[in-house]
């Protein structure tokens, strides 16, 4: 067993952080130099004029001309992006709108940025990573596309990622709080159904409980700011998303089922079948999986593979990914940098094959059979392994 020495230095510290964040803020500087603010702030001028309606005219703030009509008085042109965020969200964002459009997306970058380093401190924390494992976390998260990708557009996505992290750090410690984190996510409804199902799985009730009573406060929230007639647009906007013309042919930028059952052919109707096929077999793991870091893989892999909306300013979720029990040692390093890097260069050279959810259904499957090919201790013992809720001491991904 290491003293107590060895295992100071081999905790992380928090100038680990400094070489990543001077890397991101570089990359990001020469991106938006290269491209300038007005190309850039495209996807956060949507949010910014929504933030506008939420206060001028709430009871619109899910009709299409009228979103239409904010975000071209600021400038966005034709490119009109639907707006179907519950009201809580355009409310989070009525402070930006005090300043102007191009100030308030500089405010957003520095807020994203340090929403993103929150997420990063609160995983080495709560997953108590060690130094090297920190190092790969912090590597992924410095040279991932998607991240810059989120920053860039001033996209909300940063705080869905806190929303994971929290979540699966009360999974993992059988905490109800994990509820509070899970209905959090109807901000994001796309991303709900699995979480619950989690916790469904570990048989947290008074979690699931909290998840219900979160979700409805929010839900409830919204209605007041919104009205009756803004929450039947909110529903008739969401109909539409999934079913105009546009909104079909954008499918071959996701990163889900869907998007992989449209290019099989096989439309919305596949997408149902393969996304049951993911939810049946995290129902068939074994109860002894589900302190296993192959059971959190599969369950994040498995969100955003059944996601009927996933583009790529969503993949940040996926950052958990790069601390559940990951190997120690500079070729797992490399090999986190050049995996991500060459299938995204990959997507792009092949157009609009969805390798992304090929890829995330491989590990999905792989995880899945991984847990049924491991010895399992008996089903009584398989609970020991979630401590009590309130206990302080994590299950450690490096030991499941």
């Amino acid at each position: 067993m290491p003293d107590k020495k060895t295992r100071l230095a081999d905790r992380p510290g928090l100038k680990l952080l400094i070489p990543p964040f001077l890397a991101i803020c570089g990359v990001l500087a020469l991106v938006i130099y290269q491209w300038g603010p007005e190309t850039v702030t495209r996807d956060f001028t949507a949010f910014y004029a929504a933030g506008k309606m939420v206060i001028e005219c709430p009871h619109l703030l899910y009709d299409a001309p009228t979103q239409l009509k904010y975000q071209t008085n600021l400038g966005l042109g034709p490119d009109f992006l639907p707006f179907p965020y519950p009201a809580i969200v355009p409310l989070i964002f009525v402070p930006f709108t005090f300043f102007h459009l191009s100030t308030a997306y500089w405010l957003m970058l520095a807020v994203n940025v340090g929403l993103l380093f929150l997420g990063l401190f609160l995983m080495i924390r709560e997953y108590a990573l060690k130094r090297e494992e920190t190092k790969t976390l912090l590597l992924v998260a410095s040279t991932a596309f998607p991240i810059f990708t989120t920053l860039v557009a001033g996209q909300f996505a940063f705080v869905i990622l806190l929303f994971f992290v929290m979540f699966f750090a009360g999974v993992k410690k059988n905490r109800t709080t994990a509820g509070i984190w899970a209905g959090a996510l109807v901000l994001k409804p796309s991303l709900l159904a699995v979480p619950l199902l989690v916790l469904i799985l570990i048989r947290n009730f008074r979690a699931l409980l909290a998840a219900g009573v979160t979700a409805a406060a929010i839900i409830v929230l919204s209605g007041l700011v919104v009205g009756w007639r803004g929450m039947a647009d909110e529903a008739a906007l969401l109909l539409a998303m999934g079913r105009d013309p546009a909104a079909l042919a954008n499918l071959q930028f996701m990163h889900n089922l869907r998007s992989l059952s449209h290019w099989l052919n096989l439309g919305d109707v596949g997408a149902l079948i393969l996304s049951g096929l993911v939810i049946l077999s995290l129902f068939a793991l074994p109860r002894a999986a589900q302190s296993t870091s192959s059971f959190l893989v599969a369950s994040l892999t498995a969100t955003a593979l059944v996601s009927p909306h996933l583009h790529t300013y969503d993949l940040p979720i996926l950052l958990p990914l790069a601390a559940f029990g990951v190997p120690a040692g500079i070729w797992w390093q490399r090999a986190c940098f050049l995996g991500p890097l060459a299938i995204l260069l990959l997507t792009y050279k092949t157009g609009a094959v969805p390798i992304i959810p090929v890829v995330l259904f491989t590990l999905f499957v792989v995880c899945v059979v991984q847990v049924h090919r491991r010895r399992l201790p008996p089903h009584g013992a398989a609970t020991s392994q979630l401590p009590a809720e309130g206990s302080a001491e994590p299950v450690h991904p490096s030991k499941t």
